[in-house]
């Protein structure tokens, strides 16, 4: 297996090109990082803080700072030292960041801007930076391994002065003595994202050594070994691997308190991440003159992630259209011609089964042989579907794949350009038996490998292997050269190896019904996510025990701009009767419920949208809710109230009671960055309890598998999937 190989920008692969988190590592490696919670602005209370003086603390002109960062677009504090006595914070939506330093005096010595999308969001990136003011030679910024240093900042540094920075703020009072992560002085413009390996010293080292990069980022673009980072005695190292100890400061300054509730983080940048960029449909796409080394060939592999919001478009095109792959009514449509221009290849993704939904992220692989029929396979989402294809034409011939240009998210003269996002890409002139081992699916995990897994797993470096990261999207880890990107930089987007949670389309004459035998309970615990396509009239969610419109055990419901929630024990009598207000239409929303007889509570959360609503009601009756009887998701009950009209995502409802009213269990529902969480692996692990329903609407199965105990619902006019949830507010 060959490994390592280094390739410049002609197509000589370097150390230096790495992308971060890109690098294999066994899919079952727990996450190293903590998740912050900035995403929800005013709302958000999650930070580190110390307001006591850092031990061993001293004023300097030189310093180094490294941090692992996962952004998910907001504006957030990063570093603060006293009352903007020195700090590194995130702006325009998180993809750049500025940084200032005074003096005991408070005279500005340090000040720059990083320029909008040089720092990618949504994907894990290293910013590293070391400076010497007594010496303009001496400082150095990297993103990515990336030396952003001069070029990038226009009009350079606006303020960069021989004086020495104030690093002991706590010689003052008041705001001086705050020191924050996550936040700025006044614990506002909290950091919305992930954070791991936050190092901070009084030294200066020339970053333009490769050596001293590798004291912080591995020669494979992951973070270095913590206990070389400890060993360096740096006033602040916190490692944050877990919410847990995300104070733990492995420095010599002393620890940090951890304010609000931290999680650890979905994804860390040890692990196995794939990236991508958003393209926008009507200025985005890459392009290249030709491809060095690519040939014409009868053997052919393209695989790439992709979620497109609107329209048909174009992946992949040679000479607008001798080699194609595009989106085409929610199915891949791949075509290769001959040196005649004549089709020799041509088929469609099979439909209505195996389609693509718009909003929703899928994983696409083909591979073929053209002189042998048995060698042609395509998968989606890790599920062989070639059975069901119709090729319309496949011809033992000669592909030509050297009818220059070539583009990328659009035609090769930027064409059909692709609204959405793209990630991942890959094409080659070799079979791959997807069959027998398919190398961009890891099975284990249920979600794609990123290229740089490929490359490695395969020992075979291709002709392109294009990550297409926010910030670098041209960059290719293959032999055939690096795109132009037009129009960018782009702004990153979650990667494949993110969850995406699934949705249906509920259209206000369809819902799913279930004649249940689930018993009643004096506990449960509810979950729902949804978007409203109209806020008039009432609408029911979700209803358990529906005899009529007077009686039910639980029913959830859209009431005009509100969700009303109502419960009923076994007598009939209610027990909840509230409601939120506010909803907003084609805004998606997560709602919580949940209700404990002995503990005489019921509480409930919303969030999405402008919406971040919670309370807690203390109950006074007695008994149990009615959950045995007929069941309704997105379907009306008797008299008004009519079906839901809008897209539901993930349903969860349990006989157990877990107390929402305390932030980390709702965020065993929902990250801290506002994505559904896969309940999945949290309900094997009893973390979560198991459900009787459990409805993830994943397109591998039927609309109206239920995973949780209580058996399938009947389908009832509804069979459209929709796309995934995005559920950042």
């Amino acid at each position: 297996m060959v490994r390592n190989r280094k390739w410049n920008r002609d197509g000589l692969m370097t150390i230096e090109k790495k992308l971060l988190g890109t690098n294999p590592v066994a899919s079952g490696d727990s996450p190293e990082a903590v998740s912050f919670d900035g995403h929800l602005g005013n709302n958000a209370t999650d930070y580190l803080s110390r307001t006591t003086p850092l031990s061993n603390q001293a004023d300097s002109k030189t310093f180094t700072f490294s941090t692992w960062a996962w952004l998910d677009g907001a504006n957030g504090g990063l570093l603060y030292l006293g009352n903007n006595r020195f700090f590194i914070t995130f702006e325009g939506g998180g993809d750049y960041f500025k940084c200032e330093g005074r003096d005991a005096n408070n005279t500005r010595h340090l000040r720059f801007e990083a320029p909008t999308g040089l720092v990618p969001v949504n994907t894990w990136v290293n910013i590293l930076m070391s400076f010497d003011m007594s010496d303009t030679s001496k400082r150095h910024i990297y993103i990515n391994e990336v030396d952003i240093t001069s070029a990038t900042f226009t009009g350079s540094f606006p303020t960069y002065t021989n004086g020495t920075l104030d690093f002991t703020p706590a010689a003052s009072s008041g705001a001086d003595m705050t020191y924050r992560i996550g936040a700025n002085y006044n614990a506002q413009s909290k950091l919305g994202g992930r954070l791991a390996h936050f190092f901070f010293d009084y030294t200066y080292r020339d970053l333009s050594v490769t050596a001293n990069r590798r004291l912080f980022i591995d020669a494979d673009g992951k973070p270095a070994d913590t206990d070389t980072l400890a060993a360096l005695n740096p006033i602040m190292y916190l490692p944050m691997t877990d919410a847990d100890t995300a104070g733990s400061n492995s420095g010599t300054g002393g620890n940090f308190t951890a304010v609000g509730t931290l999680a650890t983080a979905e994804r860390g940048p040890n692990q196995d991440n794939c990236v991508a960029s958003t393209f926008d449909g009507s200025n985005d796409y890459l392009s290249r003159s030709s491809i060095s080394g690519l040939s014409d060939s009868k053997l052919f592999t393209f695989s790439f992630n992709a979620s497109q919001t609107t329209g048909n478009a174009q992946i992949y095109t040679a000479s607008n259209g001798q080699s194609s792959i595009k989106i085409e009514s929610n199915r891949v449509y791949v075509r290769l011609g001959n040196t005649s221009g004549a089709s020799i290849l041509n088929f469609t993704s099979p439909y209505p089964a195996n389609r693509l939904t718009n909003g929703q992220h899928n994983s696409i692989s083909f591979s073929c042989d053209l002189s042998d029929t048995s060698k042609r396979h395509m998968f989606i989402n890790g599920v062989d579907v070639t059975s069901g294809i119709t090729f319309t034409t496949y011809l033992n011939q000669v592909a030509d794949l050297t009818h220059t240009p070539y583009g990328i998210g659009a035609g090769a003269t930027g064409s059909d350009k692709f609204n959405g996002s793209i990630g991942e890409f890959y094409l080659d002139t070799a079979y791959i038996n997807l069959a027998a081992e398919n190398p961009f699916w890891d099975s284990g995990t249920n979600r794609p490998n990123s290229l740089r897994k490929v490359i490695e797993d395969t020992g075979v470096t291709p002709v392109l292997a294009m990550p297409l990261l926010g910030n670098d999207a041209g960059n290719n880890l293959g032999s055939g050269g690096d795109f132009t990107v037009n129009s960018g930089p782009y702004t990153g987007a979650r990667g494949g190896s993110e969850f995406f949670a699934r949705s249906a389309d509920f259209g206000g004459s369809n819902h799913l019904s279930k004649s249940s035998s689930w018993g009643n309970s004096s506990n449960y615990t509810f979950a729902i996510a949804f978007r409203p396509h109209s806020t008039s009239g009432f609408k029911n969610l979700f209803i358990a025990d529906s005899a009529h419109s007077a009686q039910y055990g639980l029913r959830v419901s859209q009431d005009d701009n509100k969700i009303e929630v109502q419960q009923k024990n076994t007598s009939n009598n209610n027990f909840i009767n509230a409601a939120f207000n506010g909803l907003s239409t084609n805004t998606w929303y997560v709602f919580l419920a949940s209700f404990s007889v002995a503990a005489s509570k019921f509480s409930m959360e919303i969030r999405g949208g402008v919406v971040n609503s919670y309370s807690t009601t203390s109950l006074n009756n007695t008994g149990q809710v009615k959950l045995q009887g007929a069941s309704k998701l997105g379907g009306a009950s008797a008299g008004s109230y009519g079906n839901f009209d809008g897209e539901i995502g993930f349903v969860y409802l349990s006989k157990d009671y877990v107390d929402i009213s305390q932030e980390a269990n709702r965020h065993k529902f929902i990250d801290q960055l506002g994505f559904p969480k896969d309940l999945t692996p949290l309900i094997d692990a009893g973390d979560v309890p198991s459900p009787i329903v459990y409805m993830k609407f994943d397109p591998s199965v039927a609309l109206e598998t239920n995973s949780g105990t209580g058996g399938n619902f009947t389908a009832n006019g509804i069979d459209a999937y929709a796309g995934g949830l995005d559920v950042n507010s």
